[in-house]
């Protein structure tokens, strides 16, 4: 009785039990669950290695306390910890880094010590835990990261730099930067990384800093749209820029930064700008550059136009009548049935394109729209030498009924042509308005009369298009 009442007192099964491996009840459910790791690892995880010599082992068993941190309840990853203090290692380290968690990260340091050996199978590893720590630019987590790799990593976070300012990680960044600066290295290229994301307060510390610039950290920047980097390099440093920073500027729709360029700074842009401007169908843009710049754009530019049947931008460049006249060019505005740009042609380059052979230009292609529109405007009406294209033309009927309706006769050899290249109704129509006793010489001599007309479209315009794209 004696032994029983000894060994039964109260503080002494609290000292007894107190040295089983027993655990509380409400953490039970988390113990021997590590298969749960299988269903929703992509969805937790924000970096991704094995930590095996299986690079491509997907089933890493999870421990139940990597579990927890990963649902985020801190309340459970303590208990755990207390009762399974052995779990508390690199790998829940890491996922409380990587969870972005700092107050689990805090905790698990001050029951480990510090004491946590990485066990990375590579650099690259390593690199894509870097960046799955910084990826909400907390640089509190980065420097407890740092701290506890034992700066044995300072060649991988220096590598990592340019990835950081990439994703906008900007205070981690000036964190890094300054450990650099210490250390009296600069990571290459940092300058231009910096103006091309739009870092200013980076890039201002890095003049103050004397960092090599060049003409290419304004390029950048204009580039991307940073106008206060533009300010502030064209305000600081004397590299200045090139033209490719109004050239880029201009291609990308920065307004704002074409114009603090050209009326700041005397580089200026390339002849080619105009026809990236008008191949993004920035009206805005094309305006101010035609306006303004005096460069001698390539007529390229309205070829492009032309193509992308922007109206608005096509009356730009002819009425500005500062683009020399291409052959291409209106050869792509008759091909495109485009009878008000056709006209607007005439009407700038009249020295260049013979009128009177507009007409049977676009019927000889069987542009209706553009010869229906010049007859009306009263262009001189020619009839080509070939009117196949027409009698093709899913409309053939209502073509020749428009001549007929202008007064224009019908030839005779038309109907034989009818009858081996279009359709049976077009065939009928020509039987039907083209009277049988017609004469052959009537036909001929129409014929003959167009062949001579024709002869002047087909030779070259005046002006040819000139090798302007240099």
């Amino acid at each position: 009785m004696t032994s029983r009442s000894v060994l039964t007192t109260s503080d002494l099964l609290k000292i007894i039990t107190s040295y089983q491996d027993g655990v509380f009840h409400d953490i039970l459910p988390w113990l021997g669950n590590g298969q749960m790791f299988l269903k929703w690892k992509d969805k937790a995880i924000h970096y991704k290695h094995s930590r095996t010599t299986f690079p491509d082992n997907k089933k890493a068993y999870l421990g139940p306390l990597s579990l927890a941190i990963l649902s985020g309840d801190f309340e459970i990853v303590k208990r755990i910890a207390k009762c399974r203090p052995h779990l508390v290692d690199a790998q829940s380290f890491e996922y409380a880094l990587g969870t972005q968690n700092k107050e689990m990260t805090q905790y698990l340091i001050k029951l480990n010590g510090g004491n946590f050996e990485f066990e990375y199978l590579d650099i690259s590893c390593t690199f894509q835990f870097i960046l799955s720590v910084v990826r909400m630019d907390n640089v509190e987590l980065l420097h407890i990261l740092r701290e506890y790799m034992s700066r044995q990593y300072d060649h991988i976070f220096f590598d990592c730099f340019s990835y950081i300012l990439q994703g906008g990680n900007s205070n981690c960044a000036l964190y890094l930067y300054e450990i650099f600066r210490e250390n009296g290295t600069f990571p290459p290229g940092i300058v231009n990384e910096a103006a091309k994301i739009g870092h200013l307060e980076l890039i201002t510390r890095l003049h103050e800093d004397n960092a090599a610039f060049t003409t290419d950290a304004m390029d950048l920047a204009a580039f991307n749209g940073h106008l206060n980097i533009v300010q502030f390099l064209h305000e600081n440093r004397t590299e200045g820029c090139t033209k490719r920073a109004m050239d880029r500027a201009a291609g990308r729709n920065h307004i704002n930064i074409v114009k603090f360029l050209h009326f700041n700074r005397h580089e200026g842009c390339k002849r080619e700008t105009l026809v990236r401007v008008v191949q993004r169908n920035n009206t805005e843009m094309v305006k101010f550059l035609i306006d303004n710049r005096p460069e001698d754009f390539t007529s390229d530019a309205l070829d492009f136009a032309l193509f992308g049947r922007s109206k608005k931008i096509i009356k730009i460049l002819l009425e500005s009548k500062r683009l020399k006249f291409s052959q291409d060019a209106l050869e792509i505005a008759l091909a495109n049935d485009q009878p008000d740009e056709v006209m607007l042609f005439a009407q700038i380059y009249p020295e260049s394109i013979p009128r009177e052979a507009l007409i049977q230009k676009a019927l000889q292609e069987a542009r209706l729209n553009v010869a229906y529109h010049l007859k009306a405007a009263g262009f001189p009406f020619h009839l080509p030498r070939s009117m196949v294209k027409c009698m093709t033309h899913p409309k053939a009927v209502e073509i020749f009924q428009w001549l007929v309706a202008i007064e224009i006769p019908l030839q005779p050899q038309w109907v034989n042509q009818a009858e081996v290249y279009g359709e049976p109704p077009l065939v009928e129509f020509f039987k039907k308005n083209i009277p049988e006793e017609a004469q052959e010489s009537l036909g001929f001599k129409l014929f003959k009369s167009s062949s001579k007309l024709s002869s002047n479209f087909d030779k070259p315009w005046k002006t040819r298009k000139s090798n302007n794209n240099q």
